[in-house]
């Protein structure tokens, strides 16, 4: 929920919250990003970049 997104990034402006990421993929790739999460690939947060 909006709720929700608004407490975890005011916990990650405060450095309560450090989220790490493993990968960055274009939008293009995102089968290659589902790859890294169902082969377990990722050790951290698998980011999807839109519009770039």
């Amino acid at each position: 929920s909006a709720q929700n997104m608004m407490e975890l990034m005011k916990l990650y402006a405060e450095g309560e919250i450090d989220p790490k990421v493993s990968e960055v993929y274009d939008f293009e790739d995102y089968a290659k990003a589902l790859g890294a999460l169902t082969e377990r690939r990722a050790t951290g947060k698998v980011v999807l970049r839109v519009g770039s």
